[in-house]
C-alpha cells in the first residue's frame, strides 16, 4: 500500500511542482537573474521534464505489457537526470528553487516503490 501511495504521489506530484516552479521562474525570477543562472535554471527543469517523462513512459508501458522502453535503461538514466537536475536547481532563486530540487529529490526517489522490494 505504501509503494502505491508513493508512486501516486511522485507521478502526480512531479508535474505539478515543475509547472509552478516553471510560471514563477518564467513571470519574476528570470528577470532578476543573470544569463548563466537562467540558462542553469532551464537546464535544471528540463532535465527533471524529461527524467519524469521517461519515468512515467516507462511504468506506463510496464504496465501495458508493451516494452517499448526497457525499465532498467530507464533507471539508469531518469535517475541521474534527476540528480542533476535538482543540482543545477540550485542555480534558481526563490520559491522556483524549493520547487524544482523538490521535484528532482522526488524523481530520484520514483523508483524505490518500483525496484526495491
Amino acid at each position: 500500500m505504501f509503494r502505491l501511495v508513493m508512486a501516486t504521489v511522485e507521478v502526480i506530484g512531479v508535474p505539478m511542482l515543475l509547472v509552478a516552479s516553471w510560471s514563477i521562474w518564467l513571470r519574476s525570477v528570470r528577470a532578476e537573474l543573470p544569463l548563466w543562472r537562467n540558462g542553469l535554471a532551464l537546464a535544471a527543469l528540463s532535465l527533471v521534464s524529461v527524467s519524469w517523462s521517461l519515468a512515467v513512459l516507462s511504468v506506463v508501458s510496464g504496465f501495458a505489457h508493451r516494452q517499448t522502453i526497457d525499465p532498467m535503461w530507464s533507471l539508469e538514466l531518469s535517475q541521474p537526470l534527476g540528480l542533476v537536475g535538482a543540482i543545477l536547481a540550485v542555480a534558481l532563486k526563490g520559491a522556483p528553487r524549493f520547487l524544482a530540487l523538490l521535484a528532482g529529490l522526488l524523481m530520484i526517489g520514483f523508483w524505490v516503490p518500483f525496484v526495491y522490494r
